[in-house]
C-alpha cells in the first residue's frame, strides 16, 4: 500500500514537473507498461504497443520522450548496464600446489 501511494505521488509530481501540465493517466500507463517489461530488452515501440494493448490508448513519440525524460530526471527509472564478468582475471582459480 505504501509503495502504491509512492508511485501515485511520483506520478502526480512528474505530471506537474517544470511547471508543465502532463496527463497523469498517460504517465501512470507508461509506468505500468515499464513495470510489465521489467528486465527485458523492450524497445520504445514495444512499450508503446504494450500501452495500446493493455490500456487501449496510444501516445505520440514526442509525448513518450517527454514522459520518459521526466521519469529519468526524477530517478524513477534508470538503465542498468549489462552483466559483464571479468573472465580474464589475474587470479588463478582452481590451480594450487600441494606441499608434502
Amino acid at each position: 500500500m505504501l509503495a502504491r501511494a509512492y508511485v501515485d505521488n511520483a506520478t502526480e509530481d512528474a505530471a506537474r514537473m517544470d511547471g508543465r501540465s502532463r496527463d497523469e493517466r498517460k504517465m501512470s500507463m507508461l509506468i505500468r507498461s515499464l513495470a510489465r517489461n521489467e528486465s527485458t530488452l523492450a524497445s520504445n515501440s514495444k512499450i508503446k504497443s504494450d500501452m495500446r494493448e493493455y490500456e487501449n490508448e496510444s501516445i505520440s513519440n514526442d509525448t513518450f520522450a517527454d514522459y520518459m525524460n521526466c521519469l529519468y530526471r526524477m530517478h524513477l527509472i534508470d538503465d542498468m548496464p549489462s552483466f559483464s564478468p571479468n573472465v580474464r582475471s589475474d587470479a588463478r582459480i582452481g590451480k594450487s600446489r600441494s606441499v608434502i
